[in-house]
């Protein structure tokens, strides 16, 4: 047959094989322009947020200002940021109220001490217009009495150091007085940022939670009640620092008033012990 066919002139036609990368690549092509139908569908819209633009809340008019933000905030935080509030008027109040009075006390305590150390005995001070000096004086007046009504056996010693252990009660009393309310400064001081963290706790908590619901972590969306919480955290040192700016302040002014009446009741016990003397004297 081979024999025949070229005799005819007529040779069989081999097909050739094409080389395996050309077979992988033709196959690479033919699958891409299987798939090319469906990459021509449209693709979703990439939108580009400009940073600089308001958020959307803000252009729908929602207040992002404090009282906005207190207003639209869950209860709890609004009860904690009311009591700060309310923690911080008691402050400014009891500080305003204790500035007046210590400046009234420290003015008319000077002069009385100056009354006293300008007379030689309890006869010639006169007439005291500062009740506690006044009450120093009668006490000292009346342990004197009451000593030599026991008797010529009270030492002149032990009759002053009775009179000193009185003066020591009445100037305890006026301290514990005159810094009475202080102690609130010291509590707003030290409890009021521990109290806006724990309402910036929970209204972040009610943040996260409202970002579980709404499956979207949008910062136009989850910012404000973010800020809500954060709300309570700058109203805690609001009230916070003001009280323990204050609190240290008038822990100084309470020591220079405990000085000034340490100073009036040494010179009320100088007059009862020349008193005491000179009644010893006269004896």
């Amino acid at each position: 047959m081979m024999v025949k066919m070229k005799s005819l002139g007529i040779f069989p036609v081999r097909k050739k094989r094409r080389p395996l990368v050309q077979r992988i690549v033709a196959g690479a092509l033919l699958g891409a322009l299987t798939a090319a139908p469906a990459l021509a569908a449209p693709a979703a819209k990439v939108e580009f947020v400009d940073p600089m633009a308001p958020s959307a809340l803000v252009q729908a008019g929602m207040d992002l200002s404090p009282v906005g933000m207190f207003e639209s905030a869950g209860g709890v935080v609004q009860v904690v940021i009311i009591g700060l509030v309310l923690a911080s008027i008691l402050t400014w109040t009891i500080a305003l109220a204790k500035w007046v009075q210590l400046r009234a006390e420290q003015r008319r305590l000077r002069e009385a001490t100056h009354q006293l150390r300008l007379a030689t005995d309890f006869a010639s001070i006169g007439e005291m217009n500062y009740p506690p000096l006044a009450e120093m004086i009668v006490h000292a007046e009346d342990e004197m009495v009451a000593s030599n009504r026991a008797g010529a056996t009270n030492s002149p010693e032990g009759v002053k150091d009775r009179i000193s252990l009185r003066l020591d009660q009445i100037e305890a009393d006026l301290r514990l007085s005159a810094g009475r309310g202080i102690g609130v400064l010291a509590i707003v001081s030290s409890t009021a940022p521990f109290v806006g963290l724990a309402g910036t706790v929970w209204g972040i908590m009610n943040s996260f939670i409202g970002i579980a619901h709404s499956h979207t972590t949008n910062l136009a969306v989850v910012a404000p009640g973010i800020a809500e919480a954060l709300l309570t955290t700058a109203v805690g040192l609001v009230a916070a620092i003001p009280a323990a700016i204050l609190y240290n302040v008038f822990t100084r002014v309470l020591a220079t008033y405990g000085g000034a009446i340490s100073n009036a009741g040494a010179t009320v016990l100088c007059l009862a012990a020349r008193e005491v003397d000179s009644v010893q004297g006269r004896v």
